[in-house]
């Protein structure tokens, strides 16, 4: 909070923070990749299994609530201009000063980066714990980010 936003962010970075009411100077490009499996950071909000001490006692939003926040900053239509179905549920709204918020709800993932490499013979990539999911590979979440965001005016 010790700066308002003023470049393209990702949303699943902000959730908490505009729980806490930090400045946010409109219009931004948002783009969020979330895994629809996510516990540590649920999809429908809430504090996940460590708690809400992991956001500074506050529970997680919503993810929709998140985004309806940025479409109203950026004056989105009501009506997202793009989306795709599963695996990967995209959505993409076109907004004002050629801002655009969009989200990819990656089916199945959990709270990992998808297209992340699998542990083991990565180059020193942190290993799994017992009981963890590999990060799904349904979609490349560094190439959506830049593909969304490397065109956006919000710099």
């Amino acid at each position: 909070c010790s700066a308002p936003a003023t470049g393209p962010i990702p949303a699943s970075c902000w959730g908490c923070a505009l729980q806490i009411g930090c400045p946010i100077l409109p219009p931004i490009t948002v783009a969020a990749v979330h895994g629809a499996a996510d516990t540590v950071v649920p999809v429908g909000g809430g504090a996940g299994p460590r708690g809400s001490a992991a956001f500074g006692g506050l529970a997680n939003p919503p993810l929709e609530q998140t985004l309806a926040t940025f479409r109203g900053i950026d004056k989105c239509p009501d009506q997202p201009t793009t989306t795709s179905g599963p695996p990967v549920a995209q959505r993409s709204w076109s907004c004002t000063a050629g801002r655009t918020v969009s989200v990819a709800i990656v089916g199945g993932a959990g709270h990992q980066w998808p297209g992340a490499a699998p542990p083991g013979g990565n180059g020193g990539a942190q290993t799994l714990g017992a009981g963890a999911v590999p990060p799904s590979q349904v979609l490349n979440a560094t190439d959506w980010l830049w593909q969304h965001l490397r065109n956006s005016r919000s710099r």
